[in-house]
């Protein structure tokens, strides 16, 4: 893939990535690019996805995990 190429399936990624799911399709199908492109961002869509979901079952962000890292207080103070 040529840089302009890679440049519009990083930048078509992006903002569907910021997306609801539920509207990422649509707003695919109406970007006027070729199936090749389109292929391409909705595999990066999708493995996005899957990392995201794997890191968050892997590793739960709570906030209480990191006091012991800051003497038990979080804020404009640390």
């Amino acid at each position: 893939m040529d840089r302009d190429r890679s440049t519009l399936v990083e930048e078509l990624f992006f903002r569907a990535a910021d997306l609801p799911p539920h509207e990422r399709e649509r707003f695919l199908d109406g970007s006027g690019l070729d199936d090749d492109l389109l292929t391409e961002v909705r595999s990066l869509l999708a493995h996005d996805r899957a990392a995201g979901s794997m890191f968050s079952a892997v590793v739960p962000l709570n906030a209480s995990m990191l006091l012991p890292w800051f003497g038990g207080a979080l804020g404009p103070d640390v």
